[in-house]
């Protein structure tokens, strides 16, 4: 895609600003992003490309704890001597709040509102990005790609919540993610499928869609976060 990217540190993060060449008030779609995405944002934006997407800027920001800045509660390690889950979302989506989005707004023009704002991410990043569009007003979008929706407490925190303003959601899932020996793990699908019920139960999801791609979690991850942002930017 023609355009630019802009590299610059924020609060010790690791951040860019992908600068379309359209020009005007655009939407912007914030990427929290482990090292091998950051590295892979020119092949994903090359992808959208290809998939048509539509005008957008891309603000990614380096995830440095994955474990914990991703995840919305603290839950156990998933295997013996691993690391537990942190359950730090909340310092993540403050982070966004009050000094990722103002650093972006100035340096880009940016679509007035929460219909302006969107939230994407692939596994755990996915699970954030779904959480905190259940949980907040900010975004009017958010995509959970490969999302890491197996995780502890997600089918009874679905039960209990729902949008609060109009919000738009793409969901994604590899063709072979459930099929895992690891039990906790297994129930991505059914909680995947049972998010896009909710989806179409809550009166404030105004547009959603599910897609199945094929292969396990970590097949063509820049394709498929590339058709989460050509839906997003349509």
């Amino acid at each position: 895609m023609q355009g630019r990217i802009e590299y610059f540190p924020l609060a010790g993060r690791s951040c860019l600003v992908w600068h379309p060449a359209a020009t005007g008030p655009l939407p912007v779609v914030i990427l929290p992003a482990n090292a091998p995405m950051m590295a892979a944002v020119p092949q994903i934006l090359a992808e959208a490309e290809k998939a048509h997407a539509g005008a957008f800027y891309l603000a990614a920001f380096q995830v440095e704890h994955w474990q914990n800045d991703c995840t919305p509660w603290p839950a156990p390690a998933l295997q013996k001597g691993g690391e537990a889950f942190g359950g730090k979302a909340q310092e993540t989506l403050a982070f966004i709040r009050e000094q990722l989005l103002p650093a972006v707004a100035a340096r880009c023009e940016l679509a007035p509102g929460p219909g302006g704002r969107m939230l994407a991410g692939y596994s755990l990043a996915g699970l954030f990005a779904l959480w905190a569009g259940l949980t907040c007003t900010d975004f009017g979008a958010v995509a959970s790609c490969s999302g890491s929706l197996w995780y502890d407490g997600w089918a009874d925190f679905m039960e209990t919540h729902r949008a609060k303003a109009p919000l738009r959601v793409y969901l994604s899932l590899g063709s072979g993610e459930a099929k895992t020996r690891d039990p906790r793990m297994q129930s991505v699908g059914v909680n995947t499928h049972t998010a896009e019920w909710h989806c179409n139960q809550d009166p404030m999801v105004t547009r959603y869609t599910y897609k199945v791609h094929p292969g396990g979690h970590f097949k063509d991850i820049e394709k498929r976060m590339a058709s989460a942002l050509a839906w997003l930017s349509r």
